[in-house]
C-alpha cells in the first residue's frame, strides 16, 4: 500500500468510536449510517502523490472530513449489510483489487456509473440488469484500506459516482464548483419503492483504453485517475457529452444504496 503520513490530521482518520461498535454489530445512531469520510473535491484541481494523507483535501462542505484523493463517499455499516442499486443499471464488472477489496461497477447509461468497494459477498453476475433497490452485494471490510488499520477504521461501503469515467461528488457543489447534486432530495436517502426516478439513458459506449489514453495527457486526471481506473473500469462503458457538460444531459437521481428496512438515512456526526 502507498506510504502513510503520520501527522495528527491523518491519524484523525482512525475512528475507534465508529469502528469498534460497528464490528460488534452496534453502530452508533443505527439505523442511520454514519459517514466516515466524504469525497475529496480537490481531486480534479491538483495531482496528488501516492501518499495516504490529509493535506489540501476538502469535502463538499469545505471541511476536511475526507483525505487526499478520496474518490467516494464512505457509509459505515455492519459487515453483511445488503447493498442495493441506487438506480437502474447494468453490472459491467465485478472483481477484487488490493486497496478496495471486492468491488462492483454498475453502469446506468448516459456516461453515469457507480462503484462499490470493500464488499464481503457479490450477489449478481457481470452483465446482469438490475432495477433500483435490487440487491447487488453485501458490505464488508475487505481491502488494505480497512484491513491494514483494523480495528481502528470502521467497516464501510465505499460508494463512488463517475461521469464519463471522471469521479464526481454526488453532493452539490459551491459557486466555484458547479457540480450538481445527484442525491434525490439533496441527501442520501433510501428509495421509497414507489416514486419513479429512473431515466432511459443512452448506452453508447467508449473503450477504457481510449479514456485512459486521454487522461494520461492531463496533468491532474492522469496521475489521480489512471491508476484506479486501470484496475476497476470494465473494457467498455457508456459515455455522455463530457463530464463538465451537466447542462447537456439528463441528471441521474441516486438513492442511498441500502434498503429502507436496513438503513433509514445517514448520520454526519
Amino acid at each position: 500500500m502507498r506510504a502513510i503520513d503520520l501527522s495528527p490530521s491523518t491519524l484523525s482518520l482512525l475512528r475507534p468510536d465508529l469502528s469498534l461498535p460497528t464490528y460488534l454489530g452496534l453502530p452508533p445512531r443505527w439505523p442511520l449510517a454514519p459517514i466516515y469520510v466524504y469525497f475529496d473535491r480537490t481531486c480534479r484541481e491538483r495531482a496528488y502523490p501516492m501518499v495516504f494523507a490529509v493535506t489540501t483535501c476538502r469535502d463538499w462542505r469545505g471541511t476536511r472530513r475526507t483525505y487526499d484523493k478520496h474518490l467516494g463517499t464512505d457509509f459505515v455499516v455492519p459487515v453483511g449489510t445488503p447493498v442495493v442499486a441506487p438506480a437502474r443499471g447494468r453490472v459491467l464488472k465485478i472483481g477484487w483489487e488490493p486497496v478496495g477489496g471486492h468491488f462492483l461497477w454498475l453502469d446506468h447509461g448516459g456516461g453515469y456509473a457507480t462503484t462499490y468497494h470493500h464488499l464481503s459477498e457479490l450477489l449478481v453476475a457481470e452483465g446482469a440488469s438490475v432495477d433500483r433497490g435490487e440487491p447487488l452485494a453485501r458490505s464488508g471490510g475487505t481491502g488494505s484500506a480497512i484491513e491494514r488499520f483494523w480495528p481502528w477504521v470502521p467497516p464501510h461501503l465505499h460508494f463512488g459516482l463517475l461521469v464519463d469515467a471522471v469521479p464526481i461528488d454526488p453532493y452539490s457543489g459551491t459557486e466555484d464548483d458547479r457540480t450538481p447534486g445527484f442525491w434525490e432530495g439533496g441527501r442520501p436517502m433510501p428509495h421509497d419503492g414507489v416514486t419513479p426516478l429512473d431515466l432511459d439513458l443512452p448506452l453508447d459506449e467508449i473503450s477504457k483504453d481510449d479514456v485512459l489514453a486521454a487522461f494520461r495527457q492531463d496533468p491532474v486526471l492522469g496521475p489521480n485517475f489512471v491508476p484506479p481506473l486501470s484496475v476497476i473500469a470494465p473494457p467498455r462503458f457508456s459515455r455522455g457529452p463530457g463530464w463538465q457538460n451537466f447542462d447537456d444531459r439528463p441528471l441521474l437521481r441516486l438513492s442511498l444504496p441500502f434498503r429502507r428496512n436496513d438503513v433509514a438515512g445517514i448520520w454526519e456526526g
